[in-house]
């Protein structure tokens, strides 16, 4: 009898699961679980306990994953608001937003009005370094303005030359120009919007390559600024 009170949970917790009632779906699962844990104990045979020991871990994987989709929807809820001060270290892209890169992630688009000199096209190539490593990424998209005078030639150099390298990695670049662009805000295809007060370039100059802070960008202290993050997905 136990046993098929165990089967009828699993089996509600299956179909609450189909029709994304995921919090009801977690307390069924944690029923069954709990009563084939009886039926285990009241198992005589070794090879009977074997079975019903498979089915508890099966169900208790597919709990887990009912529960780890809670808690993305959950985080997708949340608005983090991070306020940098002058001179704070410890805010590499990696550690400001890096959490929100996941494999889920094909598409990215990059709105921010001054990747021109070289240490602004610098940062951008250290920000795909970083989609490379943690997402799916086959696309950015960026958006930005256009250097004065001869500059706009070194600044073309630059992004040209990014764009057939992240070529050979397997995604492309495309870049756009606006004259009015002010917003700074980096999309990614998975919802998440991270609004960058400063844009990518909150980093103070370093003085020299030789410092301390130079490649590790954790080690680099930041200029006062604010980053919102959000999931667009949550917004009305």
């Amino acid at each position: 009898m136990e046993r098929w009170n165990a089967s009828q949970k699993i089996q509600e917790a299956k179909k609450l699961e189909k029709d994304k009632d995921y919090r009801s779906a977690v307390v069924r699962y944690n029923e069954g679980i709990e009563q084939l844990q009886g039926v285990l104990e009241g198992a005589k045979s070794s090879s009977e306990k074997e079975v019903i020991l498979r089915i508890i871990e099966e169900n208790k994987k597919k709990l887990c994953d009912v529960q780890n989709i809670l808690e993305r929807q959950e985080k997708e809820k949340r608005v983090a608001c991070i306020r940098i001060s002058d001179g704070a270290t410890g805010f590499s892209y990696g550690s400001l937003f890096g959490e929100y890169l996941d494999k889920t992630v094909e598409k990215v688009e990059i709105d921010d009005p001054y990747i021109r000199a070289s240490h602004q096209v610098m940062n951008l190539v250290k920000l795909c370094e970083l989609l490379i490593h943690k997402t799916s990424v086959k696309h950015i998209t960026i958006l930005t303005t256009r250097d004065i005078g001869e500059k706009e030639k070194d600044q073309m150099i630059r992004l040209s030359d990014l764009k057939s390298d992240l070529l050979s990695h397997g995604i492309t670049l495309e870049y756009r120009f606006s004259e009015t662009l002010h917003d700074r805000e980096i999309r990614l295809d998975s919802g998440w919007v991270i609004k960058i007060g400063r844009g990518l370039d909150y980093f103070k100059p370093m003085k020299s390559q030789f410092q301390i802070g130079f490649c590790d960008m954790d080690l680099r202290p930041c200029q006062a600024t604010t980053i919102e993050i959000y999931n667009s997905k949550h917004v009305l």
